[in-house]
């Protein structure tokens, strides 16, 4: 996956952040005990972000998403902490919305409508960390990163998940029961 997107992307900015990540995260594509990365990377904006994804799937199809790593480009860094903080929520967020968030419909009507039926991230579904390198081309105009960090997460984890159980799934959230039912065998 590292190599592939490497072979066709022509932008310096890009490519190194792609390169950064798979370093920081010592890529390999090698699975082991049903643990899986997947990367994911994206321009939104004019800022270059890619992240690594490590999961672990359970046989009953549950992911834990138990780290992320992402290099991010946002330009001219102004405050390279807010950088980092905007960034790691971002990536908190839609982790939130790829193994949890639904909407659930009867009869054309919404199930879920209030905190206590609506499925969402907890601390307890928190990955272990969040690594955010922040790694910005001086020479480039500052741009926004409010958000850019939740762009690739999802396809991050989806692409873990399948490294990990061989499981494809193209739409969110990955609950245990799609998982599951898109595992092989």
């Amino acid at each position: 996956p590292v190599a592939f997107r490497l072979r066709h992307i022509a932008d310096d900015r890009f490519r190194r952040v792609v390169e950064r990540v798979a370093e920081r995260s010592g890529w390999q594509e090698r699975t082991v005990n049903r643990r899986g990365r997947g990367i994911a990377c994206t321009v939104y904006h004019d800022t270059y972000v890619a992240q690594v994804a490590e999961v672990e799937v359970s046989l009953s199809g549950a992911v834990r998403l138990i780290k992320v790593w992402c290099v991010v480009d946002p330009g001219q860094t102004v405050n390279p902490e807010g950088v980092r903080n905007q960034i790691e929520g971002g990536i908190q967020q839609s982790a939130s919305w790829t193994l949890k968030e639904e909407l659930l419909h009867r009869d054309g009507r919404v199930m879920n409508t209030g905190w206590d039926t609506y499925p969402i991230a907890t601390f307890r579904d928190a990955p272990e960390s969040i690594e955010v390198l922040v790694e910005g081309d001086e020479s480039a105009p500052p741009t926004g990163v409010g958000e850019p960090g939740a762009v690739p997460t999802a396809a991050a984890i989806a692409n873990a998940v399948f490294a990990a159980s061989g499981a494809r799934l193209r739409s969110v959230p990955l609950t245990r029961e799609r998982v599951r039912k898109a595992m092989p065998g």
